[in-house]
């Protein structure tokens, strides 16, 4: 499991589906983080889809892309929105990376 420090863990290369996950603390910070980029249309359509499913009480959705469109971007936005605690699982060591760069990419939100 890789922590980035500020609320987010990644827990990389599952080994049939299951993952040895400790509790991982210091999601204050998660809120106060924003994409100091611009994000597609495509993105701020699934980023809407998402919000509009917690505010609907759902607790669950899957976000469908394909490569290279941005899951990864759309992922983090949507974590740092919700707020709390989050645990991300992917399948490899390298996807589990790109988590944590992108991750890094986020800034202390400018009011």
């Amino acid at each position: 499991m890789t922590r980035t420090g500020d609320g987010i863990a990644v827990v990389g290369a599952v080994v049939g589906g299951v993952a040895d996950v400790e509790e991982f603390v210091g999601a204050a910070g998660i809120a106060d983080e924003a994409w100091p980029g611009t994000f597609r249309e495509y993105q701020l359509d699934a980023l809407a889809r998402l919000d509009e499913c917690r505010q609907t009480g759902r607790r669950r959705a899957w976000l469908v892309l394909p490569p290279g469109a941005g899951k990864t971007l759309v992922g983090l936005e949507a974590a740092r929105r919700r707020g709390g605690r989050v645990v991300v699982f992917v399948p490899t060591t390298a996807i589990q990376g790109q988590w944590v760069r992108a991750w890094q990419q986020f800034t202390p939100q400018r009011v």
